[in-house]
């Protein structure tokens, strides 16, 4: 699959590919582009990522949920 972001800086795509390495769903994250950009006195970096999606995983309705609620507690932190 690909994911497409944008962080404030490069140690923050970092931690975010970290996260989701560690995550029972994806496999294979990595890396394809990380540009850096300007939004008035801001910089940011627009980044791309790979994953591959774990075929072996079953999950729950209990998965899910807790899938769920660590996303929305993570919206917007940097």
């Amino acid at each position: 699959i690909g994911i497409e972001g944008v962080a404030p800086s490069d140690r923050q795509v970092a931690t975010y590919i970290q996260s989701l390495n560690a995550s029972m769903m994806l496999t294979n994250v990595a890396l394809v582009e990380s540009k850096e950009y300007k939004v008035e006195e801001n910089m940011f970096r627009r980044f791309k990522l790979r994953a591959k999606l774990n075929k072996d995983i079953h999950l729950s309705k209990q998965d899910i949920e807790e899938i769920r609620a660590k996303g929305e507690n993570l919206t917007g932190v940097f």
